[in-house]
């Protein structure tokens, strides 16, 4: 069972007002449902236009005293007052003012509903249906808890003083209208409470994942190049590519079995990561690939996963950095390191192996010769093929070493890689 870290700690929701403690958070989740919320408000407005013109054909059927005074109040100021809020919410006045349509909708429902059970005959029964206006605004305007309930109890308060002061009807009978209110009040109250905590518990939850699979992806980059990994992305499964054009380089430092055999692991290990730590920035630096340490040897490739038109070259000022930055890494035994490169350029292939375990990796021909270039190098030395040597013999200082038989190849013509374009070089 794994433990959550602190730094990893759930942010806090307020058990009272249902919103996130974290001020700037709150304002991101409000944020991220605003095109969601404003979609909710504008069906709201419109479900309320709908349903004060249907309310408009009740009462024709039962009010015969000021009629047309109640007809008013809900076909114009009613109707065309939720036209006129559905424009509010498209202006930039009230763009980032979500609540500000919700509270003018709902004071401006209660005003209409009680100037209309105020002025006309209208039946006892028809008091209930302010029932319908507190369910609009607890399930369908998207309001914070706390102002959800502050409208509630503002319109409730204001519907039920009008009826008070206005109508005559019995005290049984207005206690049970009021209870009904109140329960309904009651049971809106709790339902926005949920459905506020739910929300930001979901918004806490995918943040959460969207987190974790940053640091997935960040880990995976550190595995993968980023080519690859926005492959597997898109949902490619087995990743084999054809390479080309490819250059190869193989570093190998001297004389560490004996190294390893008299120092502690503690010291070795720091010495490795000291140096290989050197070789990542240089190998970053150059744009080109780093494939994988094993043991004390180190490979790099230029020309994957993609293409680059100066990946020879790139490999060939990496290798006389990596010699000289080498010297400047201390061992364990206090002599600085060295180092064998070897160089080889040509085509290979290259793919994901693995499935735990898993790694980029390249195979071929031109690794195994760069491979064994490595392997002849003498201590501080780049040996490279002739096919990097004919490629940058214009760029760089090249000495012929001559015909070398190496394991599996047979006999090849192998360079030392001495310098740069016209720095001169002691050949030793």
């Amino acid at each position: 069972m794994t433990t959550r870290q602190p730094d990893e700690a759930v942010p806090a929701i307020d058990r009272y007002f249902a919103q996130l403690v974290d001020s700037e958070l709150e304002a991101q989740f409000r944020e991220s449902r605003f095109d969601y919320d404003l979609q909710r408000l504008r069906m709201a407005i419109l479900v309320g236009a709908l349903a004060l013109a249907m309310f408009a054909v009740l009462d024709y059927a039962v009010i015969s005293e000021n009629l047309t005074f109640a007809l008013v109040i809900r076909l114009v100021f009613g109707c065309l007052g939720a036209v006129g809020i559905y424009a509010l919410t498209r202006t930039s006045l009230f763009r980032r003012r979500i609540e500000a349509p919700a509270w003018i909708l709902l004071v401006s429902a209660t005003l209409n509903y009680a100037a209309i059970n105020a002025y006309c005959d209208t039946p006892d029964e028809y008091l209930s249906g302010f029932i319908i206006i507190l369910m609009l605004l607890f399930f369908m305007l998207p309001l914070r808890f706390k102002a959800a309930v502050l409208m509630g109890v503002i319109s409730t308060f204001i519907f039920s003083v009008v009826m008070t002061v206005t109508r005559e009807i019995g005290t049984g009978e207005l206690l049970t209208i009021y209870s009904q209110y109140l329960v309904t009040l009651f049971a809106g109250a709790f339902t926005s409470y949920q459905v506020n905590r739910l929300r930001r518990q979901e918004f806490i939850g995918e943040r959460q994942i969207a987190e974790q699979r940053t640091k997935y992806l960040k880990l995976l980059t550190r595995i993968l190049p980023p080519v690859i990994v926005e492959r597997i992305q898109h949902g490619e499964e087995r990743i084999a590519d054809n390479i080309p054009d490819a250059v190869v380089v193989f570093a190998d430092v001297v004389g560490f079995t004996q190294l390893s055999a008299n120092h502690s692991p503690d010291e070795v290990v720091n010495f490795l990561n000291n140096l290989f730590g050197k070789f990542d920035d240089l190998t970053e630096r150059h744009g080109l690939e780093k494939i994988k340490t094993i043991g004390d040897s180190y490979m790099v490739a230029g020309g994957v996963p993609e293409p680059q038109s100066e990946h020879v070259a790139s490999a060939a000022r990496l290798a006389l950095e990596m010699v000289k930055s080498a010297g400047e890494c201390i061992g364990p035994d206090g002599r600085a390191a060295t180092i064998t490169v070897g160089l080889h350029s040509g085509p290979l292939l290259a793919g994901v192996i693995g499935e735990t375990r898993f790694g980029y990796d390249i195979w071929g021909d031109t690794v195994n010769l760069a491979s064994r270039l490595q392997g002849s190098a003498d201590p501080g030395c780049i040996v490279t093929s002739s096919a990097v040597r004919n490629a940058l013999e214009k760029q760089f200082v090249f000495h012929s070493i001559g015909m070398v038989p190496l394991k599996g190849k047979g006999d090849v013509e192998i360079w030392h890689l001495l310098a740069q374009g016209d720095e001169k070089a002691e050949i030793s």
